[in-house]
């Protein structure tokens, strides 16, 4: 069974961290991907507590040459006008982005990220 969650080192957080720039999916592109395992990932959101990250959200990313999704890859105005239609899930699932002069498409499902609990020691009193 696949699981859309991911136990990542420390560093490993914090460097998708620094990918966190959500304003330029708005802008149409996204100058910030990152790898997993092979993978390609844009950033997606987090949460904190305490100025801790407890995970990061983060959705995968292919090229549209080699996309094969359903969904018709669609940029940032059009892809929404489509979920408020009702034509699509709430998501960024299927839309189109820019990198670096690569088009990519947001691939679902949003996957979680969060940090390994490495050389921590419980407290059993």
């Amino acid at each position: 069974m696949q699981t859309n969650e991911f136990y990542v080192p420390e560093a490993k957080c914090r460097e998708i961290y620094s990918k966190s720039d959500l304003t330029s999916i708005i802008e149409k592109s996204c100058s910030k991907t990152f790898f997993w395992q092979n993978q390609e990932y844009i950033y997606g959101g987090s949460g904190h507590k305490a100025g801790v990250i407890l995970y990061i959200k983060a959705y995968r990313v292919e090229p549209l040459s080699t996309y094969k999704g359903t969904l018709t890859p669609l940029k940032y105005g059009p892809h929404f006008e489509q979920v408020d239609l009702g034509n699509r899930e709430r998501s960024y699932a299927g839309m189109l982005l820019t990198n670096g002069g690569r088009e990519l498409v947001v691939c679902a499902p949003e996957y979680t990220f969060k940090q390994l609990d490495v050389g921590k020691q419980l407290s059993i009193f």
